[in-house]
């Protein structure tokens, strides 16, 4: 084996076209990946330079060795693997196609077949994405290939991309003089984020409805008249479990294939409100026992969302009632008027009750429930209605109920705590007619169906109906208006101090302040000034001396923290036992007026916590920690974690820095700054630092910098 790597790396950026279009202006952009090495496993190479696949200046029969890299095949087949990267500013949950190009030189695929595949980092597997099937033998012949659900080909962590050429004979060698891969990314995407996925997709934007709290909206103004329709006295029924009931499973059960699974035509009863297909039915596909037999299926590859109603096969033939064909990364709804597999012609799948979601701790989305009689009507986000009453009374479909804040569910196993927190958090979804408060789940050998009637004692009094109006940003998409928290300008002036008086006088725009230490009366004070305030938490470790320290379980507490004495590294991938303890604070932040949070120790995956914290798992926890935020109308800064600035600049709204321009990695967070956040810079008395050592680069970066004892007390000095 060897590696062939070019002296230098490049990366050519073009934004639609030759010249720049501020972010700001537009939604899309395109950036052109060179490879930046090439490794041969089996047959040989020419040894030649990367950088001759940079340019494509080879046409027609031409053959000037010095242009391009030739991959031979010396009584053997051809493979290698070409890599490249995505670069630092463009977020991989941004991106939203990928297209290679490649002048190729070689033999006709009836002779010899090259094919390109990509790496698909979730699934662990390579992907042809094309070949040259439409290359003019000996001649130099331009393919492009594109590829589905681009951002599965993008590691989450490196941004690497890996790119495998391969013959399937040793007939002939493979020459390459240009080779690029255009990545299309969107400047103002949906948030896809920590919100709930399966098999690897997300089931829809982090900002779907179906994944917004409502905990915070207002009563709706039929609220009592549609609970007491369906039953104020009526107890809930959980609709899933384990086992079988009357000779089938409980619950709706779903399926997972692959983007390979061949796909059949389905005849649909009500085909002019219907997705026609084809539909990637396995040969033995789950369908929901009982009268609905909803068959519901996820293509992990392609990430798409395939449901039919009353799905039978007849006579060789699949047959169903009605099918709707969803892009689970998409926040579009189905025509006006049309249904779905669902009476509301809404997805069925998103409002299931799952298993492995209680298992982890949180359950992050509405859930599906029925009631027996409705509205000839339909609210946002539902697009049918399944009744001809017109009595107002009755609840419309795509009505939504929330558990009230006031139940009190500590009496519960926690198991069963996850979905009546979810219950209070984003609520229930009424999506067809049937029993009344019948809640939709999916099977699961799992569930302990004797907890899960617990949930029976739950009565039509307990909940409330909500108005989500505000929430619509437009009728004819899923995705709803979030809490518009405040964005901090670049270059905005601040202070840090946790000790000693707080000088509120110090002239900054942003005061930076303890959590705990500061009252109400003197973020209220700092607010009569026009000014901002933040407050600090420490997201990532234990402190003895917190008010809250007897709430932290000792299973989550690991090394101490070195050089700060009663101080503790957190599991952070515990976010089910720290979740109750930073929401509060969280909570404690906004009942105080704070307009933004400063969490501390988001790194603890490069430290010595005691833990084998993967960097994985702090993506993970960070972005919960500001999905929390954002949900209580505060912003997050991003405290130092330099190195996964690219998976959590959509996340934060600002950066915080100690000691970067110090220690020599302060353009690690430049990428904040391009996408119109601040850096907050600080570096500490105690190094010897001068201003004069750090404000010239400060100034060329666009960071606030400041000078600051290591206790954080009032004293400051800033950049001129």
């Amino acid at each position: 084996m060897k590696t062939t790597v070019a002296s230098r790396l490049i990366l050519v950026a073009i934004l639609l076209g030759t010249s720049f279009i501020p972010a700001s202006s537009v939604s899309a952009a395109a950036s052109g990946l060179k490879p930046l090495s090439y490794t041969t496993y089996q047959g040989s190479d020419s040894g030649a330079a990367v950088k001759n696949m940079y340019v494509r200046d080879q046409s027609g029969t031409q053959d000037n060795p010095a242009k391009y890299a030739a991959f031979t095949t010396p009584a053997s087949i051809y493979r290698g693997v070409h890599k490249f990267k995505l670069p630092a500013s463009i977020p991989v949950n941004n991106v939203t196609s990928l297209k290679l190009t490649v002048n190729y030189k070689g033999l006709a695929k009836t002779s010899q077949t090259w094919s390109w595949a990509l790496y698909d980092w979730n699934a662990s597997k390579w992907v042809v994405i094309g070949n040259n099937a439409k290359a003019v033998a000996n001649t130099w012949s331009l393919l492009t290939f594109s590829a589905a659900t681009p951002k599965r080909f993008i590691n989450a962590n490196t941004k690497e991309i890996k790119l495998k050429l391969q013959s399937n004979n040793a007939s002939g060698n493979a020459k390459i003089d240009f080779e690029i891969i255009r990545v299309g990314y969107d400047t103002n995407p949906p948030p896809v984020g920590t919100g709930p996925t399966i098999a690897g997709c997300p089931v829809y934007p982090l900002n779907n409805i179906w994944n917004t709290p409502v905990d915070t909206l207002p009563v709706h103004a039929r609220s009592s008249a549609w609970v007491s329709s369906i039953g104020a006295a009526t107890g809930f029924h959980m609709d899933f479990g384990s086992g079988t009931w009357d000779g089938g499973p409980i619950g709706i059960p779903y399926n997972v294939v692959s983007g390979t699974q061949a796909k059949v035509n389905v005849t649909f009863d009500y085909a002019d409100e219907s997705d026609p297909g084809p539909y990637p039915i396995p040969a033995s596909p789950k369908i929901e026992y009982g009268s609905d037999h909803h068959l519901l299926i996820v293509d992990k590859d392609n990430c798409k969302l395939y449901e039919l109603y009353d799905a039978r096969k007849v006579a060789g033939t699949w047959r169903a009632g009605s099918g709707a064909i969803w892009d689970l990364y998409s926040n579009a709804l189905r025509p006006a008027g049309w249904t779905s597999a669902d009476a509301a012609g809404l997805p069925i799948l998103p409002g299931l009750v799952r298993y492995e979601e209680v298992l982890a701790g949180e359950i992050e989305h509405a859930i599906r429930f029925t009631a027996p009689n409705t509205q000839k009507a339909y609210l946002w986000p539902a697009r049918h209605f399944a009744s001809n009453s017109i009595d107002p009374n009755l609840p419309p479909m795509g009505a939504r109920f929330r558990l009230k804040a006031s139940f009190d569910i500590s009496g519960f196993p926690p198991k069963m705590q996850v979905i009546l927190r979810a219950m209070k958090k984003y609520g229930i979804i009424l999506a067809d007619n049937g029993s009344p408060w019948y809640v939709s789940g999916a099977p699961d050998p799992r569930w302990d169906n004797d907890m899960l009637h617990l949930l029976d004692a739950l009565k039509g009094s307990n909940f409330e109906a909500v108005d989500t109006s505000s929430l619509m940003q437009n009728v004819n998409s899923g995705a709803a208006s979030a809490q518009q928290s405040w964005q901090p300008p670049v270059g905005a002036s601040w202070q840090i101090q946790f000790t000693g008086p707080i000088e509120t006088g110090v002239e900054a725009a942003i005061f930076d302040l303890d959590l705990f230490d500061t009252g109400a009366a003197t973020v209220a004070n700092l607010h009569s000034q026009g000014k901002k305030v933040i407050c600090y938490i420490s997201a990532g470790s234990w402190e003895n001396w917190r008010p809250d320290a007897d709430q932290f379980p000792d299973i989550v507490l690991g090394n101490d923290y070195a050089g700060w004495p009663g101080e503790k590294w957190l599991d952070i991938r515990r976010i089910d036992l720290l979740a109750p303890i930073l929401r509060a604070r969280l909570d404690l932040c906004a009942e105080k007026g704070f307009d933004g949070v400063d969490p501390d120790n988001l790194d603890g995956y490069t430290n010595n916590t005691g833990f084998p914290l993967t960097a994985q798992d702090q993506l993970k926890f960070n972005r919960w920690l500001a999905k929390e935020a954002h949900a209580r109308g505060l912003a997050i800064g991003l405290k130092n974690d330099p190195d996964q600035v690219s998976g959590l600049l959509a996340y934060f709204n600002w950066a915080l820095t100690e000691s970067c321009f110090g220690q020599g990695w302060c353009g690690m967070m430049s990428p904040f700054v391009n996408a119109g956040k601040p850096v907050f810079a600080i570096e500490y008395t105690d190094t010897g630092i001068t201003l004069d050592d750090f404000c010239p680069q400060a100034a060329a970066l666009k960071f606030s910098a400041i000078l600051k004892n290591r206790s954080l007390d009032a004293y400051r000095e800033t950049c001129p």
